[in-house]
């Protein structure tokens, strides 16, 4: 590519043809755009020589001369600030026009613009530098193809007011390339509605032989086939030369043949313009015609002697769009040529760029018509969206630009964001749902997808519920995975826990066989005898309980945990109880009611007591069991982001009343203890139950304490903490200081050493 722009320069600069500065084809200015304009229409050679020909040798084309005169009036109205004195404050715009004839007029006009581009010094580019930051034009599709790949290639950006080929749109081949004009696509998709609105499922098809007219017929071709549309016949327009009349008539002959009442043309007004004059020529009429918008309301067709002999045009169109003071704009042109020629002041003459005279075009006073004034304004609209790049790039926004380096390049972002918004509603983000507001379902607000939800497209009026296991803040796209909380086995503060749980263990098996060896021994029989053993059983049990607390819980553990601890620690609580009470009794109130006592106690009374007390809280268990039976569930309520693993009705109505009764019987034990707070030594356990029963309740509303602010691994820890603290509270408090005894003091553990504490006793009394 670099090569061709070099030998293009070369062959300017050796053939001697240099531009010259006229008054309406070139303009200095401190920021320069080249413009491509088919002021004449002029057949490309058929020969195998790249031969460009003089542009002034073909026929004018008075609707090229509007378009330059569109540039011309933007450009004025930027430099004077007549419409936005903010837009360029400080500088100047100025152009270079190129008359483009044919394809290799366009190419030698790309050559030359980009050999300035090359040519040009180091430094302040300002002031006068005539290097284009961007080109607009060419008109036609064939004319644009060549530039828009050589100036891509630089990203040079260009900015075509009248190529609609699709191929254009592909970024890829074509990075600097923009249009004010909708695409091809678009004429597409509204010549298919026209075939199916009126049924006409029968038609003839033909295109120009260039790629806007091939490009067009292929997809055309391929859309009608999804809507039952055939194509009876498919026809190429060539040039217009001597040798391809006998082709044209050939054409015209093939589509009397299909008897065909609709023909769609997808093609160039240059091209169909030398086909018509054969159609009126081979009497074809009465038929619909439905034209592309390059030729169905261009006067070089409409112009055409019995034109309207064909029968319907029904012509594709860009909409229609006035410039304001644009036709008073060109009637001042032309006086103003009128005036400076007569006084012998013009030259518009512009050597190798094609000789083209202005003056001539002007004198005829051609007037504006539909089709000129929207391509005019699609020219407009090009020159204005470079001044508004030129405005952000030269930070205009202050009040006054900067007259720095700007490189061609710069502008193409600031050219993709000059489509201006019109909607009453900006899309919403993702995470927002939209809420219609009014009669318009284009007015709408955005709200924020509430937390548990998200939405990960635009557009939608409705947000989607994350999964049960997952989460979302609020306004997520996305949900994400629960933690979940529980206390694994091989955690560390699980491996401590259960670290502390085995030592229980084995301090309560070890106190059951120390008791079992020495049960006979007075400070055994004194403790309870063999109430003791079962008591540390039941004790061993409550510690075991712990277990089913570790890992994901099961059913079988969300059964078994609670009323395995409450059942098992109430045996050992009912055992201390009826023990307090029988050391009370024998004590203090044997002798004022020895029949009830004796009666009591001869007849298994503080083994009944103990089974009637366990059994309740027993019966209370099994009934909350099967009434409300406990399962594995997964508290998501609690966090926002964790599912708690737990067993549910943790707290119900029935656990409640077990909690009460072990509490309730816990205080009775505690009153006995108190009540035999003078008796002997040996006898006198009221500090030893109190702490355990302390250790007990803070255990217990520690971890209540804890359950209700939070459900993280320490809340679950604090529940194993409990158990064991009660089981450690009452085998330190209860038997571990007769432990001492049996295994340290033997001294002690003997019958004179209790009937000499008891003596001690009655003489204190007396």
């Amino acid at each position: 590519m670099g090569v061709c722009i070099v030998l293009g320069w070369l062959v300017l600069v050796l053939t001697g043809h240099q531009l010259t500065e006229g008054t309406s084809l070139q303009l200095s200015g401190d920021y320069s755009i080249s413009c491509f304009f088919p002021l004449h229409n002029l057949a490309t050679s058929v020969s195998n020589l790249p031969d460009l020909g003089a542009c002034e040798k073909g026929k004018s084309n008075n609707h090229g001369y509007h378009l330059i005169q569109a540039m011309r009036f933007a450009v004025e109205e930027i430099n004077n600030g007549t419409k936005n004195q903010h837009l360029l404050p400080g500088v100047t715009l100025g152009y270079q026009a190129y008359d483009i004839c044919n394809t290799p007029a366009s190419v030698l006009a790309t050559l030359d613009l980009l050999a300035q581009q090359l040519q040009g010094t180091s430094g302040n580019k300002t002031g006068g530098d005539q290097r284009a930051v961007a080109v607009i034009g060419p008109d036609s599709s064939s004319y644009t193809f060549p530039p828009a790949a050589m100036l891509g290639s630089y990203l040079v950006p260009q900015i075509s007011y009248e190529a609609t080929n699709e191929l254009l749109s592909n970024k890829h081949l074509y990075p600097s390339f923009f249009r004010t004009i909708p695409s091809d696509k678009n004429q597409v998709d509204a010549m298919i509605q026209l075939l199916v609105r009126f049924d006409w499922t029968w038609i003839a098809l033909l295109g120009s032989d260039n790629s806007y007219g091939l490009q067009g017929m292929q997809r055309l071709s391929q859309q009608a086939a999804y809507y039952d549309i055939c194509v009876a016949y498919q026809g190429v327009i060539p040039d217009l030369t001597s040798a391809t009349n006998q082709t044209m008539r050939s054409m015209v002959k093939d589509i009397l043949k299909t008897k065909v009442n609709t023909i769609v043309v997808f093609s160039s007004k240059s091209k169909v313009s030398g086909f018509f004059p054969f159609v009126i020529e081979q009497g074809l009429t009465g038929k619909v015609w439905i034209g592309t918008e390059d030729w169905s309301v261009a006067t070089l067709v409409s112009g055409i002697p019995g034109i309207h002999t064909i029968g319907t045009v029904l012509g594709i169109s860009i909409k229609y769009a006035a410039i304001a003071g644009f036709e008073t704009f060109e009637s001042h042109v032309v006086e103003k040529l009128l005036r400076d020629n007569s006084n012998g002041m013009i030259d518009l003459r512009v050597e190798c760029l094609q000789n083209t005279d202005l003056y001539s075009m002007a004198v005829k006073n051609v007037s504006l018509d539909g089709y000129d004034m929207t391509s005019s304004s699609n020219v407009y609209k090009a020159v204005y969206a470079v001044a508004h790049a030129l405005h952000q790039a030269l930070g205009c926004d202050s009040g006054e630009c900067q007259k720095i380096e700007v490189q061609p390049w710069q502008l193409l972002p600031m050219l993709k964001q000059e489509v201006p918004p019109s909607m009453c509603s900006p899309e919403c983000p993702t995470g927002h749902r939209k809420l219609q507001t009014g009669q318009h379902k284009c007015c709408f607000d955005c709200l924020a997808c509430p937390a548990h939800t998200f939405l990960n497209i635009t557009g939608s009026t409705w947000c989607q519920v994350c999964e049960l296991h997952q989460w979302s803040t609020e306004a997520s796209k996305v949900c994400l995975d629960r933690m979940v909380l529980l206390l694994a086995w091989d955690a560390p503060l699980s491996l401590a826990l259960l670290l502390l749980l085995a030592l229980t263990l084995f301090m309560t098996l070890g106190s059951g066989v120390v008791f079992l060896l020495n049960l006979g021994t007075p400070v055994a029989k004194s403790a309870g005898g063999r109430t003791c053993l079962v008591m540390l059983l039941a004790l061993t049990a409550a510690a075991a309980s712990a277990l089913c607390h570790f890992g994901l819980p099961s059913r079988p553990a969300c059964l078994l945990k609670q009323p395995l601890f409450v059942f098992s620690f109430t045996v050992c609580l009912a055992c201390v109880t009826v023990r307090s009470f029988q050391v009370v009794c024998i004590f203090k109130l044997s002798s004022k009611l020895p029949r009830a006592y004796d009666t009591w106690a001869k007849n298994h009374g503080p083994e009944v007591t103990v089974l009637v007390l366990s059994m309740t809280v027993l019966l209370i268990s099994v009934l909350r069991v099967a009434l409300n039976p406990p399962y594995p569930s997964q508290d998501v309520a609690f966090y926002s982001n964790c599912i708690v693993t737990e067993c549910s009705n943790t707290l119900s109505f029935g656990a409640m009343i077990e909690l009460a009764y072990v509490s309730v019987l816990s205080m009775l034990c505690f009153s006995f203890s108190y009540m035999g707070k003078d008796l002997p030594a040996n006898y006198n356990e009221a500090k030893c139950i109190t702490f355990s029963l302390m250790v007990y309740m803070i255990s217990w509303i520690s971890f209540f304490t804890i359950y209700f602010v939070t459900r993280a691994e320490f809340a679950m820890a604090m529940h194993v903490l409990a158990i064991v603290s009660s089981v450690l509270g009452i085998l330190g408090g209860y038997f571990m200081p007769k432990v001492y005894i049996m295994v340290l003091r033997p001294q002690m553990n003997t019958t004179a050493h209790f009937q000499n504490c008891i003596q001690m006793y009655t003489m204190n009394k007396q």
